[in-house]
């Protein structure tokens, strides 16, 4: 009996050995929010986890807004690293040394006139065995907004709480709560001291919960706006509550 048990954890250990993946993608960040205009940079590392040396190659898809938006993947550090053109979507052969880590790094280039989010994916495959790979999708976003559930407590009920940090520059966050156990039609709205409109953050259905937006000081149109007093306003059905904060630049 102690040999058929052995026997079944000594293969069972050698399917495993065969099974694990000679190399790991580590994604640190997978969504970043920038200003128009500002270069986006997604940092991340392959690892050998093997004693040979493995070869891979990177692969790129993407979702762009339009073509005044583009990306460009960089393998290998700032000295001796290779970045390629905007319009490779397939990197050459690389070789990663035994037990060594190397950066590959994903640039997204944004118009300064045309917010928008980009989508990208990138797959790492083994050149000898494109069976074995990993993958990574990105999220590249010059919108006035992220939105997110946040982890403060939910108290059932409609609540715009306090943004942080506040003053601010250049972005704050605003958290508020959707309560009534049911799905709302939510609207995030930002004033300036004249009242005037200057962007919506929100404008969807959303469950019940606490949610986080990040504005980064922009209107509408993505273009910057001026230091100081400016209102937000959340309205749920027809409840709304007001905030003041101030921009200081």
């Amino acid at each position: 009996m102690k040999k058929y048990i052995l026997t079944i954890t000594f293969v069972f250990l050698v399917q495993s050995l065969l099974l694990a993946q000679s190399f790991t993608f580590d994604t640190p960040q997978l969504e970043i929010h920038k200003n128009p205009g500002q270069l986006i940079v997604f940092y991340n590392y392959l690892v050998n986890n093997t004693a040979s040396d493995v070869n891979f190659r990177v692969i790129r898809t993407q979702t762009l807004p339009d073509t005044t938006w583009s990306s460009s993947i960089c393998v290998g550090d700032s000295t001796t690293g290779l970045c390629y053109p905007t319009w490779v979507d397939t990197t050459l052969v690389h070789v990663l040394p035994a037990s060594q880590s190397l950066p590959i790094l994903l640039d997204v280039f944004t118009p300064p006139n045309n917010p928008g989010e980009a989508v990208i994916t990138l797959r790492v495959e083994n050149a000898d065995n494109p069976s074995e790979y990993a993958e990574a999708t990105f999220v590249a976003s010059t919108l006035p907004t992220g939105i997110e559930v946040t982890t403060l407590k939910v108290t059932g009920t409609f609540r715009l709480l306090p943004n942080y940090p506040n003053p601010f520059n250049p972005e704050t966050r605003i958290p508020f709560e959707v309560g009534n156990g049911t799905t709302q039609p939510v609207q995030l709205n930002i004033y300036n001291l004249l009242g005037q409109k200057i962007v919506t953050l929100v404008n969807k259905r959303l469950a019940s919960g606490i949610y986080e937006v990040v504005w980064n000081g922009t209107n509408g149109r993505g273009e910057q706006v001026v230091s100081g007093v400016y209102f937000y306003e959340l309205r749920v059905g027809d409840m709304h509550q007001i905030r003041k904060m101030v921009l200081v630049r």
